[in-house]
């Protein structure tokens, strides 16, 4: 089962992080990735500094994420198209530009947590979201697609 996990702004505990991550998502979500249980536990997403990467589920507070079980049938493309991005860099600059500045611009080479999950959501083709430019779909923007195509949450 793929797991769709969203960070709340309450993780962050430098308040100043807290609050530009918090205007860069446009709302209380300000992470994302996504977790493939029948692989181990392993997450996919990127992160700050270090860019796309699987890593494995560690402990963590689980009452400050949000999961949804967005299935099983596409588990081996989303995992497949992730592990193909592994050591793609992370983009603040894109991240800047595209959340708080509007911009919209793009990297070949970069990508932040909702611009991979979004791009790996539609490559499996298993979630039918929106016709978007995946670099200005920000973890709170996905949140609410999320919700609003009615997944449950889940609690681990």
């Amino acid at each position: 089962m793929a797991i769709l996990a969203f960070e709340h702004a309450v993780n962050v505990d430098n308040p100043i992080k807290k609050a530009i991550m918090a205007l860069g998502s446009g709302g209380e979500i300000v992470h994302c990735e996504i977790i493939f249980e029948d692989f181990g536990y392993l997450i996919g997403s990127s992160w700050n500094p270090n860019g796309t990467q699987i890593r494995k589920l560690e402990e963590r507070n689980h009452n400050k994420w949000l999961y949804y079980n967005i299935g099983k049938q596409y588990d081996p493309q989303m995992f497949d198209f992730i592990a193909k991005r592994i050591d793609k860099g992370y983009t603040m600059v894109g991240l800047v530009t595209n959340m708080i500045m509007n911009l919209n611009l793009s990297s070949n080479n970069k990508n932040f947590c909702s611009q991979l999950c979004f791009d790996a959501l539609k490559y499996a083709g298993q979630i039918q979201l929106p016709k978007l430019n995946s670099s200005g779909v920000s973890p709170n923007d996905l949140h609410r697609m999320i919700l609003q195509l009615g997944f449950n949450q889940i609690y681990l």
